[in-house]
């Protein structure tokens, strides 16, 4: 890493070299100027007496809590991340199984968990106290998400089949069927009206919330997929799973844009994020 950072530091010197000499500026005012780690992340040290395995981790928007789900079926909350202080953390009996989902609103001020046996809690984030128990019809849960444009949620597991939801009622609205294996991962598109599904069949759903009917179908990946993200303006999905590629579908051509090899990792991508 020392290596890779001055060569990098020289690459930059070198540039603003030859800058500096066709505009005439003096090199002494300036220099490559790297950010400090402490201005780009945050680094967090949860030590728990749990002998339990850790199966999910969801950070608020805020950056202030975080909530963890564990195989002894309870939900760890960590808080006041922001502050100075002491971390503290609450431990919620929250199932009867392990918990695999934890989910936080966009607001942070509800969260969502969910089981391996499929219960599926709505909470709230003040109190900690359960508002809603869904009447969820399937198994077991393995990822939700929220609506940036409306209150709906969705899920997605074990069921094959992915499942709408009104945050302030027990049913599903829509029931979206078309995958013939387990649905590991949700995302909404910026629009508000269509989400995607990945599953281990490697297939990629789009699904149009309104209709309940399926409106764009990726078969390229040929792995199970583990993780979907919409670009910002919604014409990109990347796909990642169990496989050293990343796939970029272009939404608006139906085709294929690229396709990325990570030739140091050989197993998989479990998570995928566009920048702000």
């Amino acid at each position: 890493k020392k290596e890779d950072i001055s060569i990098l530091k020289n690459n930059e010197s070198e540039k603003l070299k030859k800058i500096s000499q066709k505009e005439n500026v003096n090199s002494k005012n300036f220099s490559p100027s790297f950010p400090k780690i402490s201005k780009v992340c945050k680094l967090f040290k949860l030590v728990t007496k749990k002998d339990f395995l850790l199966n999910s981790l969801e950070i608020s928007r805020s950056e202030n809590s975080i909530l963890s789900g564990w195989q002894d079926s309870s939900v760890c909350c960590f808080e006041k991340l922001d502050k100075p202080v002491k971390k503290k953390h609450i431990i919620l009996k929250a199932h009867d199984s392990s918990v695999y989902l934890t989910k936080y609103t966009l607001c942070d001020n509800f969260f969502l968990t969910g089981s391996i046996s499929g219960e599926l809690k709505f909470w709230t984030s003040k109190t900690k106290r359960v508002l809603l128990k869904y009447e969820n019809m399937g198994g077991s849960i393995w990822d939700a998400s929220f609506s940036k444009k409306n209150f709906f949620f969705v899920t997605g597991g074990v069921d094959k089949v992915s499942l709408l939801w009104n945050p302030s009622r027990k049913y599903p609205l829509r029931i979206f069927k078309g995958h013939s294996s387990d649905i590991n991962v949700v995302r909404w598109h910026p629009c508000g009206s269509i989400f995607a599904s990945g599953s281990n069949d490697s297939l990629s759903f789009l699904w149009d919330i309104r209709s309940a009917k399926a409106v764009g179908k990726i078969e390229i990946f040929e792995n199970p997929i583990h993780s979907l993200e919409f670009s910002k303006n919604g014409f990109e999905l990347s796909i990642g799973g169990l496989s050293n590629k990343i796939d970029f579908w272009d939404i608006r051509m139906n085709k294929i844009r690229k396709r990325l090899f990570d030739k140091l990792d050989q197993t998989e991508t479990t998570n995928l994020a566009y920048n702000k």
